[in-house]
């Protein structure tokens, strides 16, 4: 039994050594993905945890939400979000703020109809605590030249 908890404290241990030295980059990718995957499965308990109260998030048709319109939005399904996939990921952290920026191709229900879009986004991350929440968001459509 003694033997058990040496090997549990040991694992404790090396994980919560891991997570001082875990990489805010890595981190806040992490984090990003968890947001898409809550949008994929309609979780809203996860996304609200993932928003920070001060949100601000531009569409990429101009529309800015603050957090409570945004999460109307989506717990009323007024948007459904049906795929996303990122690409090029890039995220700079500057201490608690990182800012993460890359490529998306994003596949909506919008009132009825779906919405294929490729868009350029540029995202804002602050960490209080121990958990990244996303403050600022904003999309750029890409259009073929």
């Amino acid at each position: 039994m003694q033997h058990l908890i040496s090997i549990t404290l040991i694992l404790l241990s090396a994980l919560a050594t891991t997570a001082v030295n875990a990489d805010p980059a890595e981190e806040v990718k992490a984090t990003d993905q968890r947001r898409v995957t809550a949008l994929l499965t309609a979780d809203s308990e996860t996304l609200d945890q993932l928003l920070a109260p001060e949100l601000r998030y531009t569409h990429a048709n101009g529309m800015v939400d603050s957090k409570a319109s945004y999460m109307a939005s989506f717990i009323g399904r007024k948007v459904i979000h049906k795929q996303v996939t990122t690409d090029d990921v890039e995220v700079i952290a500057y201490g608690p703020v990182a800012v993460a920026t890359g490529s998306s191709h994003v596949v909506v229900e919008y009132k009825g109809r779906d919405l294929d879009l490729n868009i350029r986004f540029t995202s804002v991350y602050r960490k209080q605590g121990n958990r990244w929440q996303l403050v600022a968001w904003q999309s750029t459509p890409v259009k073929e030249l």
